[in-house]
């Protein structure tokens, strides 16, 4: 099963775009309070992925470290930038 940080609460709309994105794989959407706990988490390797608004993607300082996919929620009209560690770092 796999772990995706993203800032907000259980049931807000960030975690429904996990779940949308990721539908038919087992995940686990872990909230954080700020944008920058979810980098944190992700560096870390607490999760395996972030979620972060696409206007706040200068948070990934070191792009070259991520592979980053790019989802809209259809419902909410936010488009995420959905990133992962790369491997080998």
């Amino acid at each position: 099963m796999f772990k995706a940080a993203y800032q907000g609460t259980v049931g807000d709309s960030s975690e429904e775009a996990i779940v949308r994105f990721f539908q038919g794989v087992e995940i686990t959407p872990v909230p954080c309070t700020t944008l920058e706990e979810v980098v944190s988490k992700v560096e870390n390797r607490e999760v395996e992925y972030g979620f972060i608004p696409t206007e706040n993607q200068d948070l990934i300082k070191k792009q070259s470290l991520y592979k980053i996919y790019e989802y809209v929620h259809s419902k909410s009209h936010t488009t995420y930038a959905i990133f992962r560690m790369k491997e080998g770092y």
